[in-house]
């Protein structure tokens, strides 16, 4: 495979691509699937700094991790058409939020829809099941892949923050060390709004930490250390 590529279209008859298959292919823009392309490889996309809209196969069921990491400029994550992981991501944000005890009405505030559809959610009614195993694996990812893939699918900051917070398996203590030079790179760098500047340092709120390391990779003093809980 080149990794000058800028363009690429996987096999009709390809159901599993290998592990590593477009890895940093640094000019790959565009990818065309093929709708029976059921898993994507560990790695498959990593590095493609340029490619900036996928869209997703109709029978796609499992995501590798590292899929879409380091993909820069992916800002667009095209669903075919039955295909609803945002509100696979939602109906486990619900089921989350009704197990740590919230009402339906909590429920609906938190995740911006009606309370008719949390009801619909959580008795099981007008569910696609696949996409709620699709949601399942992204939420199964690396950090970073996760939260990249929930802000494809979602292109709301805000809700993106709140599907990541919610649905995350895992807890993160964000540690800044005294050799923080308070240039704010880690502030731009952190999706989740989870550092602050304060005279001059920057200090983190490891409660909104989903452990991408993007602040840690943007340190300039490597004062950044961040820890699985």
């Amino acid at each position: 495979i080149s990794r000058e590529m800028q363009s690429v279209e996987v096999h009709p008859d390809t159901r599993l691509m290998a592990n590593g298959a477009f890895k940093d292919c640094t000019e790959l823009v565009e990818v065309r699937f093929h709708d029976e392309l059921k898993e994507l490889s560990n790695s498959a996309f990593e590095g493609c700094k340029k490619l900036s809209k996928v869209t997703l196969p109709k029978k796609l069921v499992s995501i590798g991790e590292n899929s879409f990491a380091r993909c820069d400029r992916l800002t667009q994550l095209v669903l075919p058409q039955g295909l609803h992981i945002a509100s696979g991501l939602k109906y486990l944000a619900a089921v989350k939020l009704k197990d740590a005890g919230k009402n339906h009405q909590e429920i609906a505030s938190a995740l911006n829809v009606d309370r008719s559809t949390i009801s619909h959610y959580l008795n099981g009614r007008n569910l696609s099941w696949n996409s709620i195993d699709v949601a399942r694996t992204i939420i199964d990812l690396s950090p970073l892949d996760f939260l990249k893939m929930v802000e494809a699918v979602f292109d709301d900051p805000e809700m993106s923050r709140k599907i990541v917070n919610i649905c995350r398996e895992r807890d993160f203590k964000v540690d800044i060390g005294d050799s923080c030079i308070g240039c704010g790179l880690c502030v731009n760098a952190c999706s989740m709004k989870a550092i602050q500047l304060e005279s001059l340092q920057a200090h983190a709120d490891s409660i909104q930490c989903c452990g991408c390391q993007l602040c840690k990779d943007e340190c300039p003093t490597d004062s950044i250390k961040i820890l699985e809980i």
